[in-house]
């Protein structure tokens, strides 16, 4: 868990992005296309922008591209940019003028972080190659235009929805109201300090420096950049979603609910029953004696149930606890569009 002490003067440095910020939209959703989160929101999305990518014969640069970004989605900061940075142009120019000590610095923490060996040319960024930096900064462009461009429309109304739920908290309640209006699952705001859900355990504060929020429609988890070298410090977290955003071949309510196996369909009925007892927050064991299942086939379905975003999984203690999201009970009760919350980082079951 990461936890930010926040004084009442840090308090009046916290803000929200105005707008979705590009190089934050490429980095979440590459990391979208490594894995199967959120299947029931964002795979119609991997299918369009793999069969994109594929056309442009982009696939292979695209998975060499990936390798620069660590697991979870992290990145070295100098692919971030700064949170004043939200247009692509001026993203690009950030990422090309990063000075080479910088540039040196970063690419020796990812090696130490990463698990698998870096591609070759990661060695021209690292020694601030002119050509090697131009290189990468065509490809960004070629990649945002294909996974992220077309979506711009679906990223800015949920984008705009998520800025003014939490305008309209932070007029009615104070930053204290804004804070405290996250799902516990994301972020807790409790006596001063704001805990992220994350594995690791560490402790930041601000002093004096600005807090920035920045809602992600391709996020999935709740990844932090701490700022303590490059960039400010940021929270980033996912936007809520609608079922079938990509698509306007979503059944309406009626028709799902006149068949009452359409869930039994989409999930097989084992998880469908999975789903239906998860109404309350159970362990894994706990969930294994509910179904009369072994712990090894009740882990696997709280897996693909929470890969799909229909339940949410956190450790507390030795235990991991599984709890339906509102998704979860939208499909339990026939609703074919609706908000999907932000689903906290996977943990194992």
């Amino acid at each position: 868990m990461l936890r930010f002490h926040l004084t009442s003067d840090d308090l009046t440095h916290v803000r929200m992005a105005r707008q979705p910020l590009a190089l934050w939209d490429i980095i979440f959703s590459l990391n979208l296309l490594q894995n199967r989160q959120a299947a029931l929101v964002f795979d119609p999305w991997r299918h369009a922008v793999r069969r994109q990518l594929e056309k442009a014969q982009l696939t292979s640069a695209v998975a060499m591209l990936s390798q620069l970004y660590f697991e979870g989605g992290h990145a070295p900061d100098f692919l971030v940019a700064t949170p004043d940075v939200a247009d692509l142009d001026s993203a690009l120019d950030a990422v090309m003028s990063t000075p080479r000590t910088v540039l040196g610095g970063q690419w020796t923490e990812l090696v130490r972080l990463r698990r698998r060996r870096l591609p070759s040319w990661s060695r021209d960024l690292a020694e601030g190659d002119v050509e090697a930096l131009k290189s990468l900064g065509a490809l960004l462009r070629r990649y945002y235009d294909i996974a992220v461009a077309p979506y711009t429309a679906h990223l800015r109304e949920a984008f705009t929805a998520e800025r003014s739920r939490c305008a309209e908290l932070a007029m009615s309640d104070g930053v204290d109201g804004w804070l405290a209006g996250y799902p516990a699952h994301v972020m807790r705001w409790e006596q001063g300090v704001l805990a992220t859900n994350h594995p690791f355990e560490a402790d930041y504060r601000l002093e004096g420096r600005p807090l920035t929020f920045i809602p992600s429609f391709f996020a999935t988890d709740v990844p932090v950049a701490t700022g303590e070298q490059w960039i400010p410090p940021v929270i980033a977290y996912p936007i809520a979603h609608r079922l079938g955003w990509l698509t306007s071949d979503t059944p309406s309510p009626a028709a799902q609910q006149s068949d009452s196996s359409s869930l039994n369909r989409l999930i097989g009925p084992a998880r469908a029953v999975a789903l239906d007892v998860l109404g309350n927050a159970m362990t894994t064991t706990q969930l294994a004696e509910a179904l009369s299942l072994s712990l090894p086939m009740a882990s696997r379905h709280a897996t693909i149930l929470r890969e799909a975003g229909l339940i949410v999984s956190q450790r507390r203690g030795q235990a991991v606890v599984h709890t339906r999201t509102p998704l979860g009970e939208a499909l339990l009760n026939g609703e074919p569009a609706i908000a999907v919350p932000p689903s906290g980082p996977c943990c194992p079951s």
